[in-house]
């Protein structure tokens, strides 16, 4: 496949084989930016609430009671901490764990104060909603966190 040029000795490749390798780098481009694209997920908008739901998501699939609890306890207002404990509300976001297995972000809108996110649950394979809204004032404490299907 390759060709002795008749007048220096060097070897280069044939038409036909430079056009094979051409289409066969860009179809390994191509495969590779698919894979880039579904692997990458959907950005939330920007702002305090978006910031407060992307922690909440990790902590969630994190799938540690600990780690939900000490996510509770730093993010969390004051206000809600006050009226139940972290690890109450810990607790009861572990349960829901358990039912929905981590969840994947698909899509997100919202505000500074508030947002809404598609998610897709990883055990039951349904579309679920996650809304976070925060307080307006730094530091932007959690004041709810909902989940409800779609």
């Amino acid at each position: 496949m390759i060709a002795a040029s008749p007048n220096k000795g060097s070897r280069r490749a044939t038409p036909a084989l430079a056009r094979s390798i051409s289409k066969s780098m860009l179809g390994l481009l191509a495969l590779c930016l698919a894979q880039v694209a579904l692997a990458s997920e959907p950005a939330l908008p920007e702002g305090p609430a978006s910031q407060k739901l992307s922690l909440w998501l990790a902590a969630f699939n994190a799938d540690g009671a600990e780690a939900m609890t000490r996510h509770v306890s730093d993010h969390f207002a004051t206000s809600v901490l006050q009226k139940k404990p972290a690890a109450d509300i810990a607790a009861q976001f572990a349960g829901m764990r358990k039912q929905t297995g981590k969840l994947k972000l698909e899509s997100a809108s919202g505000d500074a104060n508030a947002v809404r996110a598609r998610v897709k649950s990883e055990s039951l394979g349904i579309a679920l909603e996650v809304s976070a809204s925060v307080e307006p004032a730094a530091p932007h404490g959690i004041l709810g966190v909902g989940v409800k299907p779609l």
